[in-house]
């Protein structure tokens, strides 16, 4: 999919992949993005949402972040904000698609 936004107040548009897992309401998996950046995300699912969803970055840019996500058939959009070490605050969108 693909993630839009600022961080550091630079604007960007980048791909992400997201690997999720279910287990009741619980949900937890990993995500890469085209830039490098990888990390954990864990949510509670109700209904087709996430909220809240935490996303826990590491290496470059470590840090942590938070938002929402909907999934509407195979399209799954949310946002995640937070502040991701020395690269700054990040404020985005995202939107994939279901695979």
């Amino acid at each position: 999919g693909t993630q839009t936004g600022t961080q550091g107040g630079t604007p960007f548009s980048q791909t992400i992949t997201l690997i999720l897992t279910q287990v009741g309401s619980s949900v937890t998996g990993t995500y890469n993005t085209g830039s490098g950046s990888a990390g954990t995300v864990s949510a509670t699912a109700s209904g087709n949402s996430l909220n809240p969803l935490t996303l826990t970055q590491t290496g470059t840019c470590a840090g942590s972040g938070s938002g929402t996500a909907s999934l509407s058939g195979s399209a799954f959009t949310g946002n995640a904000n937070g502040t991701f070490g020395t690269c700054g605050a990040l404020v985005s969108t995202f939107s994939l698609t279901k695979q």
